[in-house]
């Protein structure tokens, strides 16, 4: 197994601070906001997906994007 350098293993722990960090504003927001509907989670789901030019979970091709 390879050994992480020092400057990889601050990358890491930069990046693992920056990841709890979103999450914590993530808490926050659904404090303030409530909880998304199945609605709005389904909505942001399929954009993420078009976003990233994936198939859907179900194999299916989010509206508007053709299949890879």
């Amino acid at each position: 197994m390879k050994r992480m350098s020092v400057v990889e293993k601050s990358v890491s722990l930069d990046e693992a601070v920056a990841l709890r960090d979103r999450l914590q504003g993530v808490l926050e927001w659904e404090a303030e906001a409530g909880a998304l509907t199945a609605q709005e989670r389904a909505a942001g789901e399929a954009l993420l997906y078009r976003l990233m030019k994936l198939d859907s979970p179900a194999g299916d091709a989010p509206d508007n994007v053709a299949a890879s």
